[in-house]
This record gives structure tokens, sequence and C-alpha cells, in this order.
């Protein structure tokens, strides 16, 4: 009994602690972002970190940022490096051309499966 008394007050005391640091750490990582052409993002939060650019959540949803456009005290910051960015894009396209390329061809499958044969 004497146990169980003094176990109950240290969880209560160790989940508020971890409440309490979750919230200010989320509190503490909201920046103010300005790309190179005049664009704000106000009270963002990283959310990802690409070689290309850094994903960003707000109150009005999410944007990804191009390295190229934010200033270089933020690609300092981030780690930005132009070979490996270029690197990753070409990358990302080959990715998504050859996803446009099978889905073109289930596509034609299905169109072909679907039609109605002709016999002659």
């Amino acid at each position: 009994m004497f146990e169980r008394q003094k176990v109950r007050p240290f969880i209560k005391y160790m989940v508020c602690a971890c409440v309490n640091v979750f919230l200010l750490a989320s509190a503490a990582h909201s920046e103010d972002f300005k790309t190179t052409d005049g664009r704000e993002y106000k009270n963002a939060t990283v959310s990802n970190v690409e070689p290309d650019g850094i994903t960003i959540l707000m109150s009005s949803g999410i944007v990804k940022l191009y390295f190229k456009e934010l200033p270089e005290v933020v690609q300092q910051k981030y780690h930005y490096d132009p070979v490996k960015a270029a690197e990753f894009t070409k990358s990302e396209e080959e990715k998504q051309r050859a996803i446009r390329e099978q889905t073109e061809k289930t596509r034609k499958e299905r169109m072909r499966i679907a039609s109605p044969r002709r016999t002659v």
C-alpha cells in the first residue's frame, strides 16, 4: 500500500512533465520564413527537410519551399547542397515519370479488356 501511494503521484508528475515539454517544444519551433521574392510565411513549423527544400506547416496549410527561393541563412541552417538537390530532383522526376508510364500502361490495358471484341 505504501509503495502504491508513492508511485501514483510520480506517474502523474511524469505525465504532466511530458505534456509540458511537448507543448513548449512545438511552440518553440515556430518560425517565420520570407522567400527571396517577398512571400512571407508566419508561425510555420518545419515538418520535413529534403535536399531540395523544406516542407512547412501553418494554420493555413502545408507548403514546400525550395531552397533556391530561400535566403542563404535558411539554406545554411538546413544544410542545402546544390549538387545533392539536383540529384534528388532528377531522381524524383524519374520516379514520377515511371509512375506516369505505369499508370498509362494500366489504363490502356483496362481499356483493351473493357472494350467489346468485334468479329468480322
